[in-house]
């Protein structure tokens, strides 16, 4: 604190009130900036979390879309209580926090709806869906196109010898497939095809899932429908079936069932669920901090735009 000399105890020095009131006002400007920056890193931030976490985790359904349109409506209203409060005379910070808040709800239901057909589509469908036991690989594939899981009978394979891989020109991914066969027939229907990507040659080396188990004998279902990116998909390893069925002589039902091949289909859900939440808080701390960039620099920002305000005035007033 700054001091100066008293003129009549030329020996003893007291406090320089001016000093010490802009001392004060320097805090509580600091403290306001501080609590200004703050109010527009969280504020924003929780509305996208509770929007990506509403629109990524919930299963399918009306109840739970409708509280996805919730969150989505409530950060709406805060951009704009936000918007109005800045209207009203209130600082301009009021005006950045609205313009935050609604790129968190542009943001926010993006990321959750690419978390939920990446990701808990495929978890929920395996976690609701039907599962069949002791399926014959002969068996047509329009009996089983509700289920999640098949278990298939001891005298199903897979047929490493037949199996293909096309590359996507877009995407550049290699779908996968190799059939589902019965030992004890020598039909040439193949209702069933073990499927992934990016883990085979054009006509060899199938590596995915649990192939190289010879005790695997579980699909999870690939589903078609639960999601955009699952029908997209669902596409590239029907192409890629319908390949391999005029390479090698198949005849391929309208619907085929492609499955992921493993041992044990409950890590598989694990697996999804694990990843999906993984995902959630990746993309969740990824928020965080992108709105501690922008806050921060929008708040820099308004700052010289003020200060340069304020120096403009100065300049006419004198």
């Amino acid at each position: 604190m700054a001091a100066r000399t008293d003129p009549f105890l030329t020996d003893v020095e007291v406090p320089d009130y001016k000093a010490t009131a802009s001392q004060v006002e320097a805090a509580r400007r600091e403290h306001m900036v501080s609590q200004e920056v703050a109010v527009l890193i969280f504020v924003p931030w929780s509305c996208y979390v509770f929007m990506v976490l509403a629109f990524a985790l919930p299963p399918s359904g009306f109840l739970w879309s409708l509280l996805a349109g919730v969150s989505w409506l409530a950060s709406l209203l805060v951009a704009r209580q936000a918007y109005e409060r800045h209207l009203r005379g209130a600082s301009p910070v009021y005006k950045l926090l609205a313009l935050m808040v609604l790129l968190s709800c542009v943001a926010g239901p993006l990321v959750g709806a690419h978390i939920e057909q990446r990701k808990m589509a495929s978890y929920w469908m395996h976690k609701t869906g039907a599962t069949y036991r002791d399926v014959v690989p002969t068996k047509p594939s329009d009996a089983y196109q509700d289920a999640s899981i098949l278990d298939f009978s001891a005298s199903a394979r897979l047929d490493l010898q037949r199996t293909l891989g096309i590359r996507s020109p877009g995407s550049g991914m290699t779908y996968c497939v190799a059939p589902v066969i019965d030992t004890s027939s020598s039909t040439k229907q193949v209702n069933y095809f073990a499927a992934d990507v990016n883990c085979c040659e054009p006509r060899r080396s199938f590596l995915c899932g649990d192939t190289a188990k010879a005790d695997a004998r579980t699909g999870v279902v690939l589903p078609a429908k639960s999601s955009q990116h699952a029908a997209d998909r669902w596409q590239h390893f029907f192409k890629a079936a319908q390949q391999a069925a005029e390479v090698y002589g198949w005849d391929l039902p309208d619907r085929p069932i492609f499955v992921r091949w493993f041992e044990d289909a409950e890590g598989v859900q694990s697996e999804l669920l694990h990843q999906g939440l993984v995902e959630t808080f990746v993309q969740c701390f990824a928020g965080l901090c992108a709105a501690v960039i922008v806050a921060m620099w929008l708040h820099w920002s308004l700052s010289y735009y003020v200060q340069d305000k304020r120096a403009d005035r100065s300049k006419m007033k004198r």
